[in-house]
This record gives C-alpha cells, sequence and structure tokens, in this order.
C-alpha cells in the first residue's frame, strides 16, 4: 500500500486546518456558531503554541492529520507572538454574544487537562512529544496500517515518546488495540449550556517505542 507521509514544521498557512482539528476534538461546531468555533479554536491553538515549540504537522497523501507539539521549556522567539495572539482573540470572545457559556466551556477543557496531565507527570519532560490526531479517523482512512505507516516515519524522525489525548466520542478503543497505554482517565458531565451535557470520558494515551 503506497502512503505519502509528510512530517514537517508548522507554518503560518496551516493554522486554519489546526484549528479545525481542534473544533472537532472539541465537537465546537455542534455548540456553538462557526465564527465563535473558530474563534475558540484559534485561541486554544495559540495558548498551545506560547508554550510549546518547535511544533510539525503530519500529512496523510496531501491532508493535514495532526500535530506534533515539543513540551520544551526552553524560551523561544515565537512566544511573544503567539502570547500576543492568545490575548487578541481572548479579547474577541469578551464581546461574543455566547460569551457566557463560552467562557464555561474553557474553564471545562481547563479543569479536564489540568487533571489529565497531573497523571502523566513525563509530558514535562522537554524531550516527550505530543500528537494530536484528527478524531475522523474514517474520514482519512486512519487504520492499523495507516497508523502503522505513522510509527514508522516519526521513528525515522528519532521520535521515540508520544501522546495521543482522545476520548469516547471517538474510537478510543482503536489505541487499546495497537497496545498503546492509557495513561490518564476523568469521566465528566461535559455542558455546553444550560440544558445540553454529554457524559465524556477523556484519555491520555501514551507511546513508547521497544
Amino acid at each position: 500500500m503506497h502512503t505519502n507521509i509528510i512530517s514537517q514544521p508548522l507554518k503560518k498557512q496551516d493554522y486554519k486546518s489546526i484549528c479545525n482539528i481542534i473544533i472537532k476534538i472539541w465537537n465546537l461546531d455542534e455548540y456553538f456558531s462557526e465564527k465563535t468555533a473558530h474563534i475558540i479554536s484559534n485561541l486554544y491553538l495559540h495558548t498551545c503554541l506560547s508554550e510549546n515549540i518547535p511544533a510539525h504537522t503530519i500529512t496523510y497523501n496531501g491532508h493535514l492529520v495532526g500535530i506534533v507539539f515539543e513540551n520544551s521549556l526552553r524560551k523561544h522567539k515565537s512566544a511573544i507572538f503567539h502570547t500576543l495572539q492568545k490575548h487578541f482573540y481572548y479579547l474577541r470572545l469578551q464581546f461574543n454574544a455566547e460569551k457566557k457559556n463560552i467562557f464555561k466551556v474553557l474553564k471545562n477543557i481547563e479543569n479536564i487537562n489540568a487533571e489529565l496531565l497531573t497523571n502523566c507527570p513525563s509530558i514535562y519532560n522537554e524531550e516527550d512529544l505530543f500528537l494530536a490526531l484528527y478524531p475522523d479517523s474514517k474520514k482519512y482512512n486512519i487504520n492499523k496500517n495507516i497508523f502503522n505507516e505513522i510509527l514508522k516515519y516519526i521513528k525515522k524522525q528519532n521520535i521515540e515518546h508520544f501522546f495521543i489525548y482522545t476520548d469516547t466520542r471517538y474510537n478510543c478503543q482503536f489505541y487499546d488495540y495497537m497496545q498503546m497505554k492509557k495513561c490518564s482517565e476523568k469521566t465528566v458531565l461535559f455542558n455546553y449550556d444550560e440544558e445540553d451535557y454529554d457524559e465524556i470520558t477523556f484519555f491520555i494515551y501514551e507511546y513508547k517505542a521497544i
């Protein structure tokens, strides 16, 4: 099977595609307007980029399907730009008609991530990486064979340790099948408004090369 998997440094023109991945991961487009969903995803992206550099994208057959963050403690020049962008999108939310529910969602995300990361202290090691994959695996046929191809490519880049964030809205059993370690888990009633609650279990899966 021929596959074309490319890993390259994150570029500004990739931001829109990465924001779409963030929107799908959190189902933001189901609960907010398209405009609001993109503001939230940009805020989240620039928050990540203000703290995690370098970042690389993973493209499969021409489709951007994931992003790899190095959780680096080193200072980087672009942190200033991303910090300013983070504040810009935060201010935009302050004047958004959906403001009340937005900040409830952001608080939920912050609390969930904090608890998940508490159980995965090795994520804070400078050498470790975090891999976020497009959650709709059927869209790009990211099955066992494709995932193994991604692993082979990552290993060629001398990456031996990474993490995947997922939850029960997606095929998280796939990572159990791939014998990845479930290093953190949290079940919550995730509410987007006063009437809409979803019980969701969030996970961080860990991969270490043998």
